[in-house]
């Protein structure tokens, strides 16, 4: 799905909510300039951004992408990815940190076979 796509898909949605773009931009906590310069192509939504407006909008990533994106996830990892966009700032940040530990847990202790 290319840039302008992504942007489209939100934008219907945000239509179909019936809101502004202004509105949607504080909801999500993103600049209505940042949706200005993406709708217009000067410049490219960071994974930031486009998660904080699946936030506001209320949708998961998997939602936004549709089948396209999903199409090489298993079951558990779309699982993980509409239980994310359930979450606020403050827990998202502490399931990276415990992610963090645990990945270095595992490497400093690999599994006995």
């Amino acid at each position: 799905m290319e840039s302008l796509e992504i942007y489209a898909k939100i934008d219907s949605l945000r239509k179909h909510k019936g809101w502004t773009t202004n509105y949607l931009s504080k909801q999500a906590g993103v600049s209505h300039n940042t949706l200005y310069m993406w709708r217009t192509r000067q410049t490219m939504p960071t994974f930031e951004v486009v998660e904080a407006l699946c936030d506001a909008l209320q949708i998961s990533l998997v939602q936004l992408f549709g089948d396209e994106s999903a199409a090489g996830m298993t079951t558990e990892q779309k699982r993980v990815l509409e239980y994310w966009s359930t979450l606020n700032r403050e827990q998202k940040d502490l399931i990276i940190n415990m992610m963090v530990s645990l990945r270095g847990s595992v490497r400093q202790n690999p599994p006995r076979v």
